[in-house]
């Protein structure tokens, strides 16, 4: 019995033809017997290979350890020689191809086949053998995956390679990694650290290294220009040439040895040192802050600063009474009548003119916001807003509704004032006020300020 052609196996079957014993014989050797050739289709379509239950759309097994006979197996350390030979006469039941892995009994190594020619295999690695072994027992492990079959001499590899050691390759016949390829590769990111990148184009690196990532560079390979600060510790024993005094940094003092000839001292101006200090560079309410002013002896100074809108200069030479001698220069005090960002400029009148800033920045509570727009006639409505926008209240909470019903009756805004503003804002800004019951707490907030002011009134009357 054979396997025949479809059209061979149709004639047996024609009308008026008997078919014989040997015609089904080659029509059931001619087709695939799942039970016999291992081959299964669950009712999802997942056909598998060796796996009669197979876990996806294709499953494939080995089909485990076949036996070679008829081949001699040459194997020699000393001339690099690995390859095996098929007898004369001789046929193999299975056909071997490039990346077939082959044992061989009383060798621990196995061997992968590099190439295939009409009746010898080339294998690899070369053998780790002190005495050659001929005419063994040869086993072959089938590789799991082709795709794209090679030619048996080798030289069209694959389009993809799965060994039995779990390599994958990529244009390439016997991959000898986890995963080798043959040509480009394109990827959006590549993880690891990349301790074991090699053979890299220094021309196609960009970014930044830091000295500690860089090896010792020989100063003769380096172009371009280098700064003082990327230069390390030069002895001046090592320096030749002449240096302008531009190339060379601020030297102490303290390191300068020897004798320098005033022709060699450069000219120092006749300069002079401001520092300012306040005593609290935040200001919560407005009031008088401390200024500290330190400068050298006899040294007149112009202190600048904003106040009311409006620029106010002190000079230390008028001796006027907001300027007190201390042992490390002059305090002066200030009043701050404005919320705002104040800026204080000493100027030294002497000398080189030089300058030293600091700033103060008020911080208002509400209320003391509130009581100022109340004293400029700002209607309870602006007042509202203003408020709540400089101290971030926007947000519908009965803690913000507590504090703005406060601050405007500590500014003395009515109770109509404080209940229709408060409940305006917050419906103005898309809040359904009167419908989540926070306008029956505003009114309540109102009746308690009332009663207190109301208390202390008494209080004060019962205790002249």
């Amino acid at each position: 019995m054979s396997q025949q052609a479809r059209n061979t196996l149709k004639g047996y079957f024609q009308t008026g033809k008997v078919p014989s014993q040997a015609n089904f014989g080659d029509f059931i050797d001619s087709g695939i017997n799942k039970s016999s050739d291992q081959v299964y289709v669950d009712s999802s379509q997942n056909v598998g290979l060796g796996f009669n239950l197979p876990p996806a759309r294709l499953a494939v097994t080995n089909s485990g350890t076949q036996i070679l006979s008829g081949i001699t197996v040459s194997l020699t350390s000393g001339n690099a020689t690995a390859s095996a030979q098929l007898l004369p006469g001789m046929q193999l039941v299975s056909m071997i191809y490039p990346g077939d892995v082959i044992q061989v009994s009383g060798v621990q190594q196995l061997f992968s086949v590099v190439s295939v020619a009409t009746d010898s295999l080339q294998l690899s690695p070369t053998p780790d053998l002190t005495a050659p072994i001929t005419d063994v027992s040869v086993s072959l492990f089938k590789n799991l995956v082709y795709i794209g079959l090679p030619s048996q001499t080798g030289t069209n590899p694959p389009q993809l390679v799965m060994t039995n050691q779990g390599n994958v390759g990529l244009g390439v016949t016997l991959p000898n990694e986890v995963l080798e390829v043959n040509g480009n590769v394109l990827a959006g990111k590549f993880m690891g650290n990349g301790s074991m990148l090699t053979h890299l184009n220094a021309t196609n690196i960009t970014g930044q290294f830091t000295a500690a990532n860089l090896p010792t560079i020989t100063f003769g390979d380096l172009h371009g220009k280098v700064t003082l600060y990327q230069l390390p510790n030069i002895p001046v024993t090592n320096l030749t040439g002449i240096l302008a005094v531009a190339q060379i940094p601020d030297i102490p003092a303290s390191m300068i040895t020897g004798v320098l000839s005033p022709s060699q001292l450069p000219a120092i101006p006749n300069t002079a040192a401001v520092a300012i200090g306040v005593s609290n560079p935040i200001v919560t309410t407005i009031g008088v802050i401390t200024v500290n002013i330190t400068v050298p002896a006899n040294t007149t100074f112009t202190l600048t600063y904003v106040s009311g809108g409006a620029v106010v200069n002190l000079n230390n030479v008028s001796n006027s009474g907001s300027f007190t001698p201390t042992a490390t220069g002059f305090r002066a005090q200030i009043t701050i009548t404005q919320s705002t960002l104040i800026t204080l400029t000493a100027t030294l009148t002497g000398g080189t003119v030089q300058q030293a800033n600091a700033n103060v920045q008020l911080e208002l509570s509400p209320a003391a916001y509130m009581i100022q727009l109340q004293a400029t006639g700002t209607s309870a409505q602006q007042a509202v807003t203003t408020v709540a926008t400089q101290f971030g209240m926007q947000a519908l909470s009965n803690t913000n509704i507590y504090a703005l019903a406060q601050s405007m009756f500590v500014a003395k805004y009515t109770s109509l004032d404080i209940t229709t503003s408060i409940s305006a804002y917050y419906t103005h800004l898309g809040y359904l006020f009167l419908q989540k019951d926070y306008f029956t707490f505003l009114s309540e907030v109102v009746k308690i300020l009332n009663q207190s002011n109301n208390n202390n009134n008494n209080n004060n009357n019962n205790n002249p």
